[in-house]
């Protein structure tokens, strides 16, 4: 069989690619597959096909050895941004599951933008007082965006903070206890706290600032 490459580019909204170096950034297809695999087990360890590239300083890449599967497109170490698309053959590719069946002839375009906001706040207990060592993660709507999840564990001073977060709707959640690695990631353990978390809305350069009651028992 044949190896399958996917060339493509990264550029940054409204800037293309200029003045903008490139290579701190990695681009990666990761099987599409039920649950926080990538948070709790290895795709390796299940041996589930994957490929993984370098994007070069100009902003070109190149996955290489890609075997036909269902895959979700991954762009990590975008530093003080986020990834806003990813499209093949003018198909989104970053909220949808990418088929590969054979040979790949159009590139993978992926926009990176900058309008990104933050999010502080405190966790605090049924009394109103400070609750450290809470676990607290902002779940976006758009579950598929595995990207788009930011957890953390409130500060001896009950504080949390979430920077260069993307635009949209979250819910955020203060977890007391226990959180298994890749929970937040796992449908059936979030689906258990939703209800009581905050819905928030994060906007370009917004910086908000919340008090959030710190969940004890299920």
């Amino acid at each position: 069989r044949s190896s399958i490459e996917i060339s493509g580019r990264v550029s940054v909204e409204n800037r293309g690619t200029d003045a903008t170096d490139f290579s701190a950034v990695v681009v990666a297809l990761t099987p599409d597959v039920p649950g926080p695999v990538d948070a709790t087990l290895s795709t390796s360890a299940l041996g589930l096909p994957k490929a993984v590239a370098s994007v070069a300083k100009d902003g070109t890449f190149t996955l290489r050895d890609v075997l036909p599967w269902d895959y979700r497109v991954r762009i990590a170490n975008v530093r003080g941004g986020y990834a806003k698309s990813a499209r093949l053959a003018n198909k989104d590719v970053l909220s949808q599951i990418l088929r590969v069946e054979g040979p790949v002839t159009e590139p993978l375009e992926i926009v990176l933008a900058t309008d990104t906001g933050r999010l502080d706040g405190r966790v605090v207990d049924d009394n109103r007082e400070n609750a450290p060592g809470t676990h607290v993660a902002l779940v976006p709507n758009e579950r598929q965006r595995h990207d788009l999840y930011f957890a953390g564990i409130a500060s001896a001073s009950a504080r949390f903070q979430f920077l260069a977060v993307p635009p949209g709707r979250y819910k955020l959640l203060a977890v007391a206890g226990d959180v298994p690695d890749g929970a937040w990631l796992d449908p059936d353990f979030v689906s258990i706290y939703e209800s009581r978390g905050l819905p928030v809305e994060v906007t370009s350069e917004s910086s908000e600032n919340y008090e959030i009651k710190a969940i004890t028992e299920q």
